[in-house]
């Protein structure tokens, strides 16, 4: 495949039961059915299936699932949950940190009362 240039893309959406469009198959669009042509899906254009939100890109030739989008979703997901970690482990490390504050200190309040 030759490289091509992305201009003016069109997002389409439907389920993961739908046909994906391509130039020169029917499409039911406006509650008629077009034949569509080339400049009906241009490289590059989008299809969400809703649901499952999968996302696929057209190459020109082929619909591929996108994997930028759902790399970026899984990340995104991993990032909330490493933050979410950290967030238990800090508050474990202060209260492990105030306990030892107060077994240094011999008192039974907090440093910051004492």
């Amino acid at each position: 495949m030759t490289a091509r240039l992305v201009t003016t893309i069109k997002r389409y959406i439907g389920q993961s039961v739908d046909a994906k469009p391509r130039p020169g198959e029917r499409w039911l669009t406006d509650g008629a059915y077009v034949v569509l042509k080339g400049p009906d899906v241009p490289a590059g254009s989008t299809f969400l299936e809703s649901d499952t939100d999968q996302m696929y890109k057209w190459d020109g030739a082929t619909w591929w699932p996108s994997r930028v989008e759902g790399d970026v979703l899984t990340t995104l997901e991993d990032i909330k949950e490493l933050l979410s970690q950290i967030l238990v482990h800090t508050e474990v490390v202060r209260s492990a940190a105030a306990v030892m504050a107060n077994d240094q200190t011999g008192s039974d309040y907090p440093p910051e009362q004492n």
